[in-house]
């Protein structure tokens, strides 16, 4: 049976054919007790081809093997998941509900095994085409991709995002970028007011807007920025939360709207 080891505790949880959500809720049913955690950081369910580890819009995501875990992703046995602080081996013995099944000679087969001939034949479905099905299947992976590609960014690419939607005073679409959090600091009119005072020489310093590489902290995902303002160099950080699978800014350089502004 599948289970997961806690390689701090030596505690193991047995995986059974339903799936496990590991999380910091009273329901989950592996229990990690720490403020990093979300209420249900993570889910592991059974398929047919193995285990698959998902996040579940964890606040600071799910590690395995080290790597942040960006989509849904079958386990191999020995693989570690960090969440939070806390490391759990995967360990699959193989007989789960996605063991392979195992052919025996026909010889073997006892009378109540075997198939009836007699059994009305299924009305032959007419294949498609090839092209045709090619072309189907093309259209589909086409838009998947495009969903992705649409719902789906990355820490930089919010930013990136955020900083166009400032130089182009759209504040509506940049409220949707920030998290519930931060939204319930402010109300939206406060929040339009600000972004309508910034001067037009400070919006156009946004042009020379430079990102650096992300990285994880206690904080959330941090995101290094730097641009030229009137002769001056800014420099600071732009924090980002994951809130239903998508990064939204939690905080930017405080300091940086003042500036702005004069």
């Amino acid at each position: 049976m599948a289970k997961l080891t806690n390689l701090r505790t030596k505690e193991e949880h047995a995986l059974s054919v339903r799936a496990v959500v590991i999380g910091r809720h009273p329901s989950c049913h592996v229990r990690v007790m720490e403020k990093q955690v979300s209420r249900a950081h993570c889910r592991l369910a059974p398929t047919s081809e193995g285990w698959v580890l998902t996040d579940t819009g964890s606040m600071l995501g799910t590690y395995v093997n080290g790597e942040f875990l960006m989509k849904p992703r079958r386990l191999e046995p020995g693989d570690q998941i960090k969440v939070g602080t806390e490391v759990f081996a995967f360990d699959d013995s193989g007989d789960g509900p996605h063991k392979h099944m195992t052919l025996r000679p026909l010889s073997e087969a006892t009378p109540d095994e075997l198939v009836p001939f007699d059994i009305p034949a299924r009305r032959r479905v007419r294949p498609v085409p090839v092209v045709i099905g090619l072309a189907i299947a093309g259209a589909v992976v086409g838009g998947f991709i495009a969903v992705l590609a649409l719902t789906h960014r990355s820490p930089s690419q919010v930013v990136r995002r955020a900083a166009e939607l400032l130089r182009a005073r759209q504040a509506q679409a940049l409220w949707g970028l920030l998290t519930d959090a931060r939204r319930q600091t402010m109300t939206f009119n406060e929040f339009d007011e600000r972004v309508q005072a910034i001067p037009e020489d400070g919006l156009a310093a946004l042009h020379t807007l430079k990102l650096g590489n992300p990285s994880r902290t206690e904080r959330g995902m941090v995101v290094p920025v730097c641009l030229q303002f009137q002769n001056r160099t800014l420099i600071g950080d732009v924090v980002l939360f994951r809130e239903s699978g998508e990064w939204r800014i939690h905080s930017a350089p405080a300091d940086w709207l003042e500036l702005l502004r004069r």
